[in-house]
């Protein structure tokens, strides 16, 4: 009769341990059934790119002046926001972490990530 206690207390710690887990990576995990991986896919007006599967989604935008786009990294690995022409740099964003940069002028901003050299977007401001 003893071991029915301590298989029932080492059953809740595992149990415990497996939640405790899935709350840590939680902030990563995004389950959707429907995301789009087109990187040439636009928007008008929103200021927000997921950064996911190694592609910032979308790779194009287009904002009003003064918008603030803000990049949400929901890749388990780290990336960089670096304009073309060195206007914004977001140093290494760890997953879960955002940036967030302010255009005030209008034109078109390419940037890309230091980290995968085939991951670029574009922001056009009008």
């Amino acid at each position: 009769m003893k071991r029915k206690p301590i298989f029932l207390l080492k059953s809740f710690f595992l149990l415990f341990i497996v939640i405790l887990m899935i709350n840590l990576f939680s902030s990563c995990m995004t389950i959707s059934m429907n995301h789009d991986l087109n990187t040439g896919m636009k928007t008008h007006g929103i200021g927000i790119i997921k950064i996911r599967s190694n592609n910032f989604l979308p790779g194009s935008i287009t904002v009003p002046v003064n918008t603030i786009v803000t990049w949400v990294n929901k890749d388990w690995w780290s990336h960089t926001i670096k304009s073309d022409s060195s206007l914004f740099d977001s140093g290494k964003l760890k997953c879960g972490k955002v940036f967030n940069y302010k255009f005030t002028k209008k034109g078109t901003y390419k940037y890309h990530c230091e980290i995968h050299d085939k991951m670029v977007g574009i922001i056009i401001v009008e």
